[in-house]
């Protein structure tokens, strides 16, 4: 969900999911999947980077390969603490045995 906000100043959040288009006007048109139109205080440009960085954080990759070495990517630190449990765990269980781990515990 983004937050947005309507041209009476009131905020609220769209499942960006169910956009069907955005439309340039004086104001910004947000046309829904059901027809339903939308006026919003955001550019067209505002609203398109709010969906490409919440789709970022939906489809997270949580590991990246850097010379051979996986890492968890650190990008998104609301799942990092879980990540580094689970790789510990399949530490733990020798997952990576034929694999080079690189520690991130600060």
């Amino acid at each position: 969900m983004i937050l947005l906000t309507r041209l009476d100043g009131r905020a609220f959040y769209l499942n960006c999911d169910l956009i069907d288009f955005l439309e340039y006007t004086p104001d910004t048109v947000i046309t829904l999947r059901n027809d339903r139109k939308i006026i919003v205080k955001e550019k067209v440009e505002e609203v398109y980077q709010k969906i490409i960085e919440y789709k970022q954080k939906i489809y997270f990759n949580p590991f990246i390969v850097e010379n051979n070495k996986i890492k968890v990517n650190t990008n998104n630190e609301t799942i990092l603490d879980i990540l580094n449990k689970d790789i510990k765990k399949l530490k733990d269980e020798d997952y990576f045995k034929d694999i080079d781990l690189e520690d991130n515990e600060d």
